[in-house]
């Protein structure tokens, strides 16, 4: 096995990355005393200026939240930590003066389009890229989409890292790695979720330092990185049309799981997790990084807290693993409810925006905090306190995928996280649609200040470059040049929606039977839902839903729907769910 070359301050000059995090042009100790990346002057006056951020970025630090920014800036003094954390005052640890491009030009040069545009000046919207789901595939796509996952897990040559940081804010210097693309994607959501152990939160005094999750930037900081992600894809495959396909689990679709696609078994269907095993995903050719807090959960923060080191961690060998989580996915209907939220993040009653936000809150249900009430999660506690949405899919994986910081080691991750995308865009599109993408009428994005640093609506998104605030990355995704084959319907009033913890054990909520969806548990009684309108279901017959039952096993069930009159479709649920085996994911970023 061949391990990476650690370099410090200078980096061999490879061939650039155009969206990351440090340009290896700029990796010089000139360009790092100088703190100083604006490569090719930023293009020009007509493309970009080199301008110094330090003021703008102490700015949004000061106006977030005092505690997080607190616990960052006092790291060189904290006996588990010991050194400057370059994610504190993005991106000045490392370098005051970037690119800052005009217009629609983008890349750390500006010497490309922004994602969304073409043309030699960047003023032509570039055709839409559409992102289907992956069982629509044809066998070629698939075939073409796995080879190019295989190619830049083991591409190198393009991105860097930082492995090591600064001892103090005003001292001290930065080491940074060559790492393959596929690793970049691992490191770039270890970096910014690498405090959330048990261990480090004790160091924080309970407080998640997260610049991705549990927070408002949840669902934009997700679609940049999908955006990163398709545009590699696009690179290595030389096909700009090309779209990220998505993992459809709310439909039950096991389709990715197989051996020659993303390995079996899908979820390990036993309380222990076991190796993935396949011909992409497999212990001799798919190697682990940044995935020691899955392995071991009872060290200390600072082993945790320290950026990973991709080639001490290949040098391990250490294979993908899943099981051992939940026992269901999320269905339809739990989806609609995420999608009836009116607000798209909304703060406590003392003002705080935080991980479990009121029921109000889109980004809270989506992100999977709120326990909210559908069919399955009415019938007793058992289901209570389990997590929902977007986490369970990831305790229900299990392995890596059940574990924040390694959660991308896992490429069934990236399937997963574009069907959340797919859930966001299809909450925007309640709100701004093609014909009037302005983004003034969605929800307004919250909150303008106070939150925890990144999350705010004018931070910039960490740690991307160019640089991008929360606000501008909360858009259509039509702004961002790609669409979906098809979107969720928002069918569900949210005043027909009851927290779970409402029904807690001991309250009247009913069990329902299987002939009822328990939305409402209103009189002791379970409505029966109408979840679509007459004009969408005139061409269909007959609605498959794929609802989770037992270990995930998915029982399609048809439901007769009358045309000319006015009609109900009943939901079918499935029996009581059995509570969640592994709260890994859960425990990574619990308050």
């Amino acid at each position: 096995m061949n391990l990476l070359p650690v370099i410090t301050l200078v980096l061999i000059v490879f061939p650039l990355c155009t969206f990351c995090q440090f340009p290896a042009i700029c990796n010089t100790p000139e360009n790092l005393q100088t703190k100083t990346c604006c490569p090719n002057n930023c293009g020009g006056p007509t493309r970009g200026s080199c301008d110094n951020f330090t003021e703008v970025v102490r700015a949004q630090w000061e106006a977030s939240n005092f505690t997080i920014t607190n616990i960052l800036r006092n790291a060189p003094n904290e006996p588990q930590k010991g050194t400057a954390d370059a994610r504190y005052l993005w991106p000045t640890v490392v370098f005051e003066n970037v690119c800052n491009c005009s217009n629609n030009f983008g890349g750390y040069d500006c010497g490309e389009c922004d994602f969304g545009w073409t043309g030699s000046n960047c003023d032509t919207r570039k055709p839409q890229v559409v992102r289907r789901h992956f069982n629509s595939l044809t066998q070629t796509e698939k075939d073409n989409f796995v080879n190019a996952t295989r190619e830049l897990k083991n591409e190198m040559g393009i991105w860097s890292v930082i492995v090591g940081e600064p001892s103090t804010y005003t001292s001290g210097t930065v080491t940074l790695q060559n790492v393959s693309t596929y690793n970049f994607f691992i490191f770039l959501h270890n970096f910014i979720a690498r405090d959330g152990t048990q261990a480090c939160q004790k160091v924080n005094k309970d407080n998640i330092v997260d610049f991705a999750h549990s927070g408002p930037s949840f669902p934009v900081w997700h679609r940049r990185y999908m955006l990163t992600v398709e545009k590699e894809f696009q690179r290595i495959m030389g096909n700009d049309t090309f779209g990220f396909p998505y993992w459809q689990w709310e439909e039950n679709d096991m389709s990715p799981f197989t051996p020659e696609y993303f390995g079996v078994p899908a979820n390990g269907f036993s309380p222990n997790a076991v190796n993935v095993s396949g011909s992409l995903v497999n212990p001799q050719d798919w190697n682990t990084i940044c995935d020691l807090s899955y392995w071991n959960s009872n060290l200390n923060c600072s082993d945790y807290w320290r950026p990973c080191n991709p080639a001490d961690d290949l040098a391990l060998a250490r294979p993908v693993q899943r099981g051992g989580g939940s026992s269901y996915l999320p269905n339809t209907v739990e989806v609609m409810i995420s999608l009836a939220a009116p607000s798209y993040d909304a703060s406590n009653l003392n003002g705080d925006f935080i991980r479990d936000g009121p029921r109000t809150s889109f980004r809270s249900r989506l992100e999977g905090w709120n326990k909210i009430c559908s069919a399955v999660n009415c019938v007793g506690g058992m289901d209570v306190d389990q997590q929902h949405m977007h986490n369970n899919v990831h305790v229900w994986v299990g392995g890596q995928m059940d574990v924040v910081p390694a959660a991308v080691n896992d490429p069934i991750f990236n399937l997963h996280h574009c069907n959340v995308d797919r859930i966001f865009e299809s909450w925007l599109k309640q709100y701004a649609t093609v014909s009037f993408p302005n983004s003034e009428l969605l929800p307004a994005y919250a909150p303008i200040t106070g939150g925890h640093p990144g999350h705010n609506r004018g931070d910039y998104i960490v740690p991307f470059l160019p640089l991008v605030t929360a606000g501008k990355q909360y858009a259509i995704a039509e702004e961002w040049g790609y669409t979906y084959d098809s979107l969720i319907p928002a069918n569900i009033d949210d005043d027909m929606i009851t927290d779970c913890d409402v029904v807690a054990p001991g309250n009247n909520c009913p069990i329902c039977d299987a002939n009822n969806t328990c939305i409402d548990c209103t009189n002791q009684t379970c409505p029966v839902l109408i979840v679509a309108p007459i004009d969408s279901l005139v061409s269909d017959i007959l609605v498959t839903y794929g609802l989770g039952f037992g270990l995930g096993f998915g029982i399609p069930l048809f439901i007769a729907i009358g045309i000319i009159i006015a009609m109900a479709v009943t939901i079918i649920k499935s029996k009581s769910r059995g509570k969640a085996q592994s709260q890994s994911y859960e425990m990574s970023v619990k308050t």
